[in-house]
């Protein structure tokens, strides 16, 4: 019984913020630990979104889309996303974590924009500006993900995914 009652408060943590706006406290209330961004570039809006995929150029960027108030987006950060060997694959990659922990409508477009209704979310691109043109024509959903990540995976099943999509030469 217990380990229904912690699935369910998963569940319900890391479902979007639409889902708890009417029934009290927003996901957005609650804060959990501040998770160090490391190689991380960790944007808030649509518009710091831009300007990091302009810096990354035509580079290949993984974007996380994630909030402090979930658990398995910390753990993924802590555990998969932290971990050297996971670092070492995404070397040539622009790293950058989409924050929606305070549950803004800027913030839920962005998570509708990576149909990241909910969480976590991994995305591999190819291309950054090609990510980036989306964005900025306001594009409905993002470009098609190389990767997608929908939920908690440890470093080797992440490494593991990486290598199978990884693009032909």
């Amino acid at each position: 019984m217990r380990r229904a009652a912690a699935s369910i408060a998963v569940a319900l943590a890391c479902a979007p913020a639409t889902e708890h706006a009417e029934g009290g406290a927003s996901p957005a209330s609650h804060t959990g630990p501040a998770v160090d961004a490391g190689p991380w570039r960790r944007v808030l809006d649509r518009e710091s979104l831009v300007a990091a995929l302009r810096e990354a150029g035509t580079t290949p960027v993984v974007i996380d889309v994630g909030a402090t108030w979930c658990a398995p987006c910390l753990d993924l950060e802590r555990n998969t996303l932290a971990d050297a060997r996971v670092l070492a694959a995404l070397r040539d990659h622009a790293l950058v974590r989409v924050d929606v922990s305070a549950g803004t409508p800027a913030q839920e477009g962005m998570q509708a924009f990576f149909d990241a209704l909910s969480l976590p979310r991994l995305l591999v691109f190819d291309d950054a500006s090609a990510l980036r043109e989306a964005l900025m024509a306001s594009a409905p959903q993002a470009p098609r993900a190389r990767v997608v990540v929908k939920t908690y995976v440890d470093a080797d099943e992440l490494l593991a995914l990486l290598g199978a999509a990884a693009p032909t030469p």
